[in-house]
């Protein structure tokens, strides 16, 4: 019996798991569209001259952040699943699918490493060069892919049911009137809250109500929502990358920014 294993096993070739393509990249949310199985991952490319043309063109229109990222991912992301990633579909993805694929896209633009020229230590004040690298940022994935809804618990007994954010979500916010921080937080809130649903077990539809997000909503319960989208949302978290000071030893949490990704 031992002799047969043996001739088994060096004729049959034992399957070995293939790595997935460089350009692929598995989405920390993901995507649910009618008709189609759950998209979990998108194709990225390296940007172009004529990418970057068009980047900077945006960039220079009225809600610039937003309109640069969205070329960006025009002309950084080739598919999502098996479509072609139209504008309205990256427009669907959340705000934590698309930091993803711009993190991918830089890499397969200018590589994993982000230099800083200059970084100064909030601590002991002293100036050294940094580098950070992309696996550096931490990613929060979703256990449920395709699930873009939360619910939060609020005060009095009540919980809100809240879609996460998304990219036309972004760009709708930008083209407003909305100035101030609580405005803007106003314009989320009446996109983003679904409903409330009240002790008694009853649920209150919300969607697209100004006033109840500005007027019936309190500020403890806007800020547990808002708190709640940053906090449990799948995706990059740009905000909490740590670095450690060389002369002090200190650890401190730095923001990646869009410029400084982008920077050559």
């Amino acid at each position: 019996m031992a002799a047969i294993s043996s001739v088994l096993d060096e004729q049959i070739e034992q399957p070995v798991m293939q790595a997935p393509p460089a350009d692929v990249v598995t989405l920390p949310c993901g995507l649910m569209v009618p008709g189609e199985a759950v998209i979990t991952t998108a194709q990225v490319r390296e940007l172009t001259g004529l990418a970057e043309e068009a980047i900077a063109r945006a960039a220079t229109s009225s809600g610039r952040g937003e309109r640069a990222l969205a070329a960006l991912l025009e002309h950084g992301v080739v598919k999502l699943g098996r479509l072609e990633a139209t504008d309205k579909l990256l427009n669907q993805l959340t705000i934590g699918d698309r930091d993803c694929l711009v993190l991918e896209i830089r890499r397969m633009t200018y590589g994993d490493t982000i230099e800083y020229e200059r970084w100064v230590c909030p601590e002991c004040q002293g100036e050294f060069e940094l580098s950070v690298s992309l696996d550096d940022i931490p990613v929060v994935t979703s256990d449920e892919p395709g699930k873009n809804t939360l619910t939060v618990p609020l005060r009095k007994g009540r919980t809100a049911t809240v879609r996460m954010a998304t990219g036309a979500d972004q760009d709708a916010i930008s083209q407003t009137k909305a100035k101030t921080g609580a405005e803007i937080d106003t314009e989320l809130l009446m996109r983003t809250v679904m409903s409330v649903t009240d002790v008694n077990g009853n649920e209150h539809s919300t969607v697209g109500n100004r006033q109840a997000v500005r007027e019936q909503m309190s500020m403890a319960d806007r800020a547990s929502i808002l708190k709640a989208i940053r906090k449990q949302r799948p995706g990059p978290r740009l905000d909490e990358v740590k670095v450690t000071c060389p002369d002090c030893g200190e650890s401190k949490e730095i923001t990646v920014t869009l410029d400084a990704l982008f920077q050559s």
